[in-house]
């Protein structure tokens, strides 16, 4: 079974795909275009080049609303949310994660500092 993995970022996606729950590829996706609209469009159909085979699923980290940083947030939401209409338009089951259960998973903890993400 192959499970898709995804944290949209405009400045480098994170993507990682899972093969029987073994990781098979991480990589960082870059953005290419001159435009929003251009680099959002570029990040989806990069993600689904690297798709060899149809995954079973596809999981999308939930994008949070930051007002310190308002911009970045509205962009990174409109990429998450266009990504995830892309997957569902092409049939793929979708789920949304939130970032506290992610965090949670990876760590044990549902807050924990970058450092122990990484």
């Amino acid at each position: 079974m192959i499970t898709i993995g995804l944290d949209m970022s405009l400045s480098g996606t994170g993507l990682c795909v899972l093969c029987d729950g073994a990781v098979s590829l991480l990589r960082t996706i870059r953005a290419e275009g001159k435009n929003q609209h251009q680099r959002r469009q570029s990040i989806i159909a990069r993600v689904f080049d690297v798709m060899a085979e149809r995954p079973a699923m596809v999981c999308i980290e939930q994008a949070l609303l930051h007002a310190k940083h308002m911009q970045g947030a509205t962009q990174q939401i409109a990429l998450t949310e266009c990504m995830g209409d892309e997957a569902v338009d092409r049939g793929l089951p979708l789920m949304r994660i939130a970032q506290s259960t992610l965090k949670k998973f990876a760590t044990g903890n549902g807050h924990p500092k970058k450092p122990q993400m990484i």
